[in-house]
């Protein structure tokens, strides 16, 4: 606005004059105050461990440099936390260069370069050196709105400026490009920390415009804007109450106020935005350890500033941690291997590993302390160092079929405790096989033992009925014989009988005389009994559920078992209503494999949940068996591969089940 232009305008009225310089007072007042230190939300993505990017501005609104931990204190609820570390960084700016055109800008100097030229050199050398700091993101206003928004690249700031056609017919144009800037540079900055310029380039502007500076500087202050100001018009206006108005804003906002009347040096624009451009970063490990809303602010004491920033609400979602098991295993079965001695001890597996994971429901991941194992509510296995995922559950007291439930807990660094859902696990103590020949071989020695002792005693005997052995008893063994007795000592007599002796009865063979004394009514020979046959398969009693019931469990040792109610028509009789005499049965085909068919009953016989097929259905290790509402599950003494699961949608469609 020229000087002709401004007579032509009415004085201002007294009363607006004098309220115009009380603002720029305050403004000015504020400005030169106390130093401050504005803090950044806490990144708490390493909770408990904080980052936070905190600017420190000296009473002058300069940064503060080289500040050392001891500088700086952190509260938390007002409780002051340990800091770890200080880092002075650069994490850029989010910059805005808002233009207000109008007539003022054409004037020309003696060389015919306007006063909007020189702003646009000036912005045009800044924007080249732009290119090494690809963290800004800049942007430009004008009138007819935003040219660019937020880019990384300068080039395209650029050519958005040099694109741009001001329109000077305005001889006192408003704010209004202002207002637009504090809209587009209040948008949440793509990095924490990042800083927030505005570069208004503006003439004397109007009173009404004057008049909103108030609200608009309250803005730029919410937002942490610095707002740094050209003012390019005649010297004659560097003192008018809407030039000081001007002045106020920059410096309540921390920013530069400069007028340009075509002669004075522009001032350095990398220079100006720089300190929007530093921060600290504090790194410190934070004392909390309950969710809910918390306050966070940062005190610094310094010759260059002592000022504490205001108290930042901050909202903490801590959660205990929750641990769950992984892969764990539908059941497990022990059993004594062929071969081994049938005793508790040799029951096989004697231990199973379980894993587990730990996950944190406020996703925020931290350090664990200790996990523990509980079966049936006892604390049974316990880990005070890594690695926690891992458990061996102890099975040499499991004897019997019988579920058992298991619960992890879990500790975090904070001391927070988390626990599993219980969780049912199946232990299957499968009885041994009744194998006549596995017997043999378990107790071989014995056996042999046996039969030597019962060999000789049979020798003993058939020596003694035969006659070629006659034991005599222990007393006579001992007793000492009588001279009578001797036969050295015995008289010879004399016989004077002249008459022939009659004939000794004839001498039996040992064979003939063995089969005389042994008199075929009083024999009682062993007889020899074929050894059980090896179970092939077993019938696992089940509930409801699935889970096995304390039934005991059926051993399939013939090619074909029969179900049903009448104990005298069916090897394997049911007591259930629903059970008909003769059920259903289950057999074993020329190729090895199972198969399990209904016998026409009402209630029907299902394999897997599903109706068995009227030629009967195969069954491989591992199927469940209803005969009616009675289940079992089919388990092979030496199983293959087991039947793979088909998953059926519950809706019939591909969606989740």
């Amino acid at each position: 606005m020229s000087a002709a232009s401004l007579k032509q305008q009415p004085r201002l009225p007294a009363l607006f004059l004098a309220a115009a310089l009380a603002f720029a007072g305050v403004l000015a007042a504020r400005a030169q105050g106390a130093a401050t230190v504005t803090a950044g939300p806490p990144d708490l993505s390493a909770f408990p461990t904080v980052r936070l990017l905190v600017d420190v501005r000296d009473a002058n609104g300069g940064f503060v440099s080289n500040l050392q931990p001891e500088n700086f204190a952190i509260l938390e609820d007002g409780q002051e936390s340990l800091l770890a570390e200080v880092n002075e960084t650069r994490p850029g700016a989010q910059i805005v260069v808002a233009i207000n055109p109008s007539q003022s800008f054409v004037i020309r100097d003696g060389q015919g370069i306007s006063r909007y030229e020189y702003a646009v050199q000036a912005l045009a050398v800044w924007a080249a050196a732009q290119a090494g700091s690809p963290t800004d993101r800049l942007s430009l206003v004008t009138p007819q709105g935003a040219l660019a928004s937020h880019t990384t690249d300068p080039a395209t700031w650029l050519a958005a400026l040099n694109a741009y056609l001001p329109d000077t017919s305005a001889l006192v144009p408003g704010l209004d490009p202002f207002g637009a800037a504090l809209t587009l540079v209040s948008d949440p900055t793509p990095d924490p920390g990042m800083g927030r310029a505005i570069l208004l380039i503006t003439p004397a502007i109007s009173n009404e415009a004057a008049a909103a500076i108030e609200s608009l500087a309250e803005r730029a202050l919410a937002s942490n804007t610095r707002v740094h100001v050209w003012l390019i018009d005649s010297p004659a206006l560097f003192e008018s109450a809407n030039a000081l108005a001007l002045r106020g804003l920059a410096q309540q906002t921390g920013g530069e106020f400069f007028v340009f009347s075509g002669l004075e040096p522009i001032p350095d624009l990398y220079a100006l935005f720089e300190p929007g451009r530093r921060a600290y970063e504090l790194t410190y490990r934070s004392r909390l350890t309950t969710p809910g809303t918390h306050s966070l602010s940062v005190r610094v004491v310094s010759p260059q500033a002592s000022a504490a920033s205001e108290a930042r609400l901050f909202e903490l979602a801590l959660q205990p941690p929750n641990p769950i098991f992984v892969s764990l295993p539908a059941q497990v079965v022990r059993e004594i291997p062929a071969g081994e001695r049938i005793a508790f001890e040799n029951l096989r597996p004697t231990q199973q590993a379980l894993e587990i994971l730990v996950e944190f429901p406020d996703t925020i991941q931290r350090a664990i302390v200790r996990t523990t194992l509980y079966v049936n509510g006892e604390a049974v296995a316990e880990n005070l160092a890594p690695p926690f995922e891992y458990f061996t559950l102890d099975l040499t007291a499991f004897v019997t079929t019988d579920p058992v439930n298991l619960i992890v807990e879990a500790e975090d660094e904070l001391g927070l405790v988390g626990r599993s859902n219980e969780t049912r696990l199946n232990i299957t103590v499968l009885q041994p096989a009744n194998d006549f020949f596995a017997m043999l071989r378990r107790n071989l020695g014995l056996i042999l033992a046996v039969s030597i002792i019962t060999a000789g005693g049979v020798l003993a005997l058939v020596l003694v009925l035969a006659g070629r052995w006659q034991p005599r008893r222990l007393s006579e063994s001992t007793r000492p014989r009588p001279a009578t007795d001797d036969p050295v000592t015995q008289p010879i007599r004399l016989t004077t009988d002249t008459t022939t002796p009659a004939p000794p009865p004839p001498r039996l063979a040992p064979l003939a005389r063995l089969v005389e004394r042994l008199t075929a009514p009083r024999l009682r020979w062993p007889q020899r009994t074929a050894p059980a046959p090896q179970p092939l398969a077993y019938l696992v009693r089940i509930g409801e559920d699935g889970e096995p019931l304390g039934d005991g469990v059926f051993s399939v040792v013939h090619r074909e078992v029969t179900f049903g109610s009448d104990p005298a028509q069916v090897n394997l009789p049911l007591e259930d209503p629903a059970v008909e005499p003769i059920h259903a049965r289950l057999w074993r085909a020329e190729d090895g494999q199972y198969r399990f068919a209904d016998n026409n009953s009402v209630a029907g016989t299902w394999l897997n949940y599903q109706p068995v097929a009227a030629e009967g259905s195969s069954v491989e290790h591992g199927d469940l068996l209803h005969v009616a509402r009675i289940g079992f599950r089919f388990t092979l003494s030496n199983p293959g591969k087991t039947r793979r699961p088909n998953v059926t949608p519950l809706n019939g469609t591909d969606g989740d089940t």
